[in-house]
């Protein structure tokens, strides 16, 4: 697996943050996306394209744009927040548009459709990443569960699914 490249990364974290923020979100988070957060928190990936294989209609790659990250607001949800904090997803997704992204998940980046990327944190779907998308169901309060798509078991195993874009098969 190549080296991926993370570009626009979010302020240095400490593990006493990284404890807070589970804290608050009454979770422990999974060691690899914990470990991210670490040494990146969020940011820009080099290597962007991803096969969604859950969707089978859809052979076309998909392309993560970034990943958001921990602000000084933690997991607490804030209007104010910078829109690619985790903060300011948690605000949006609870308070602007609730009941889209589902209860177990959280939002940790968007495609460049503004989809949104999620790392199921609770129940029997821990670890696990899904691509959200928002902008196809008829009625956004009532679709929680509706368009999300398994990319991946763990987050782990979705950086190492990136590739660049010299790696993408593209249908003539």
């Amino acid at each position: 697996m190549k080296q991926i490249t993370i570009k626009n990364n979010g302020p240095k974290l400490t593990v006493g943050k990284i404890r807070t923020f589970e804290k608050q979100l009454g979770v422990e988070l999974p060691s690899d996306y914990r470990n991210f957060l670490l040494k990146h928190n969020g940011g820009s990936p080099d290597r962007s394209f991803y096969y969604l294989k859950s969707l089978k209609e859809n052979p076309f790659p998909q392309s993560i744009s970034r990943f958001f990250f921990v602000d000084s607001n933690l997991a607490e949800p804030s209007s104010k927040a910078d829109v690619f904090s985790i903060s300011y997803n948690r605000y949006l997704f609870s308070e602007v548009c609730p009941n889209v992204i589902p209860d177990d998940s959280l939002v940790i980046g968007e495609d460049e459709r503004e989809n949104m990327i999620v790392l199921r944190i609770k129940g029997k779907k821990v670890g696990k990443v899904a691509l959200k998308l928002v902008g196809e169901a008829p009625d956004p309060q009532e679709y929680t569960e509706i368009n999300i798509y398994h990319i991946s078991n763990s987050f782990s195993e979705f950086l190492g699914m990136l590739l660049d874009s010299d790696e993408v098969e593209c249908e003539d």
